[in-house]
Formats: structure tokens, sequence, C-alpha cells
């Protein structure tokens, strides 16, 4: 494992171009120590196998026997022979298809969403004004979408983040705003034309990741190392969190601060994501999806502080952990490590954790709070699946095997 950090250090000080160009070279060194290690690793959770299962392993499923046969014949060849076969194999990893979780269409062409309020008839309400909706209003916003996202993590005040966020989604989704200014990213190469068409072909983005190679750096955005925040809660480390036992809030009202500030951290996750690498000209749609994801998780932080307010609580009353940022620092030079961390990791053990708090909390008596936690959990299957999608489309790009990939990504942070 010391080796593998190592490694991992020392790729993180790559150009981002570099980095997914000499991902198979990383991920190859990788796979037989994470094959010998497998036993120590943590399970994937139920709801992060499944899908797992459904979207990356088939993938795989379908090429095993015939790259098996060719790496019984590559054994006996000379070297020149095996880099041959090799190069082969990465061609043939680049011609798959990456398959889709069946939700994910319907969300991806679903409308703008205006249910910001938990209404009285325990359901998601347009009607109920959201917190900081007034106030954002205010505020004039950013002219790009990548300006948004860096307005969003500059912000501090968390009913006005998710507002702004609101707004940013909106003014995209409707044209009034491009992905970036002529000065940013996109300024030195015009590759829309060539990738705008086909967001889910593995040759346009190979193309697009092969050309992250020659951005410069004067074309890079830079996003915060850590996003604004509001002077409460107090951050500390994990184990400094009280349990429900020895919360000073009640059953209902302390999960429902630690799924806010779950939420909040998820907004800036994905602005981030947004931001960090709008250099690499990755096809539009993967930053749609991205700035999407922020307006749902920006909708649950919202149902989660009317929550906490209608029970004489707010956001800030305990105090609270740092980790799920950590992640994203973790993964800053490298989108691989985001999408296998933030998404296929934090979030999908979101979705395990999903069912068994709504069990919680409908034995506490509290209905409202287990409804809103079940319609999140629902939405949250889609960005765990886009980043199922998007992960896989990048490994098959590099002509590389998305679920050993994964692994290796996972043992190498």
């Amino acid at each position: 494992m010391l080796a593998g950090r190592q490694q991992h250090q020392q790729q993180q000080q790559l150009p981002a171009g570099q980095q997914f160009l000499k991902l198979h070279v990383t991920v190859e060194q990788h796979l037989q120590h994470v094959h010998k290690q497998a036993a120590q690793h943590q399970p994937l959770g139920q709801q992060q196998h499944k899908l797992y299962i459904q979207h990356a392993l088939p993938w795989q499923q379908q090429q095993q026997h015939h790259h098996q046969q060719q790496h019984s014949s590559c054994q006996q060849a000379s070297p020149v022979q095996q880099q041959h076969s090799q190069q082969q194999h990465r061609q043939e990893y680049r011609t798959q298809s990456v398959p889709e979780w069946h939700g994910l269409s319907s969300w991806r062409q679903s409308p703008i969403n205006n249910c910001r309020g938990w209404g009285s008839n325990n359901k998601p309400s347009a009607a109920v004004p959201a917190t900081g909706a007034e106030a954002a209003d205010l505020v004039p916003l950013a002219n790009s979408l990548v300006g948004v996202a860096l307005q969003v993590l500059h912000t501090a005040d968390p009913g006005l983040k998710a507002a702004l966020t609101h707004r940013g989604w909106r003014a995209y989704s409707e044209g009034h705003i491009p992905l970036q200014q002529p000065d940013q990213a996109f300024a030195s190469r015009n590759i829309a034309s060539s990738i705008h068409s086909s967001a889910s072909s593995s040759d346009s983005i190979n193309s697009s990741l092969q050309s992250t190679s020659d951005t410069t750096s004067s074309s890079r955005v830079h996003p915060p190392d850590r996003p604004a925040r509001p002077p409460k809660p107090e951050l500390v480390i994990p184990k400094q969190v009280p349990s429900p036992k020895d919360s000073p809030l009640p059953l209902n009202a302390h999960m429902l601060h630690n799924l806010a500030h779950i939420e909040l951290n998820a907004i800036d996750l994905a602005w981030d994501t947004v931001a960090r690498f709008s250099h690499l000209r990755l096809p539009p749609g993967f930053y749609k999806d991205f700035a999407r994801v922020a307006d749902d998780e920006s909708r649950h932080f919202g149902w989660c502080i009317q929550r906490l307010a209608e029970l004489g609580f707010e956001y800030g009353d305990m105090v609270a952990h740092d980790l799920l940022w950590e992640g994203a620092q973790g993964s800053a030079g490298d989108l691989g490590a985001r999408l296998a961390i933030v998404p296929m990791s934090q979030e999908a053990r979101g979705l395990d954790a999903g069912k068994r708090l709504v069990e919680r909390l409908v034995g506490a008596g509290d209905q409202r709070s287990a409804s809103i936690v079940a319609v999140i959990a629902t939405e949250e299957k889609a960005h765990v699946a886009l980043g199922v999608v998007w992960f896989s489309r990048l490994c098959v790009a590099m002509g590389v095997d998305p679920p050993s990939s994964f692994r290796a990504w996972l043992a190498a942070l």
C-alpha cells in the first residue's frame, strides 16, 4: 500500500491531462497487488455493489473469455508480441459501449424541479418558499456555469448557497448562461462541434482527454481549496461527533442535522467537480450532469433545514465532521479518483444508509422526516449511476477495465 500511495502522489504532480493519458499504466501496476489484498478491503455497500454489478461488471464479463484466451497466448509470446497484445486489448476496450442504469435517461430529461420546500401534504412543494431564495435574487449571478460553481463555492451562508445553486442551474438549463466564457478553458480550442452531438461516445471522450495535454495553465479556473462555510457547525474529527445517544438534539433532529451536513457538502462537491475539471474540455453533458446533481442536493438540503426549523432547531446546533470534503481534497488532481470516491463510494454508501434512517425515523414516530429522507434516498440513485457511467467511459477511453480500475483507485488513495 505504501508503494501504491507513493506512485499515486507522483502521478498527482503531473498535469491532469497527462494523468488520464497515463492512467492505464498506474492501474496495471496496482492490479496484481489489489487482487492479492482484496480480502482486506472494505466490502462494497449493498446498493453500491448492486450498481457495480448492473453497470460495470457485465461489461467486463462480456470480454472475459476473449481476454483469457488472448492472455494464454500472450504468455507464450515474445515481449514485443505481448506489448502489441496489450495495446490491442486497450483498443478493444475503447470500442465498447458503456451500459447505463435505466433511470438515468429520465433523470437527465426531467424538467427543472421547483419543489424547494416540503408541503403540508408530506410531499415536495413549489408553494413553500426555500430558505435563502429572496437573498439570492438580490445577488448578481455569475455569467457562466463554471462561474456559478465558483460563486457557490465562495458563498458561506448555507441557505444562500443552496438558492444560488438553483438559480444557476435554472439559468444554464434555460440557455441564459453558457458553460464557460470565451476567456475560460474552452477558449484555447473549439472542440464543441466534435463532442456536442455524441456526449456518450468513447472516441469523443478519448479525443477530449488527449487534447488536454496542451492546455495552458492560464486557461484554468482555480476553485478554492475549501468551500466557504458558516461559523457553525464547528467542524471536528469524526470521533468527536456525538452519537444519537449522546447528542444535544433529539433523535430525529440529530439524524436530520447529520443529513443536512452531508447534503451541504454534496452541493459543494458537485460544483467543485464542475469547476476544478472544466479545463479538461470533457463533453458538455458531464458538466451538465454534475450541475444537476448540485441542484438536487440543494433541494435536499432545503428540505432538511426546513424540517429542522419545524422541530425547533437549525443547522449548526451540533458539531459536524469534515470527512466528506477531505475526500474531495484527496482527488483534486484526478477526475477518475474523484468519481471513484464521491459518487461511487460516498454517495453509494448513503444509499445503503437511507433505508435504515427511514426505519429509525418511523420508529421514532416522525413520519414527516422519514418521508423526506425516503425521497432523498430515491433521488440519490441517479447520482451514483452517473458516477458509474462517467467513470466507465473514462476507463473505456483509456482502454482499461472499469471494475478493476475502480478497485485499484480505491487501493491507491
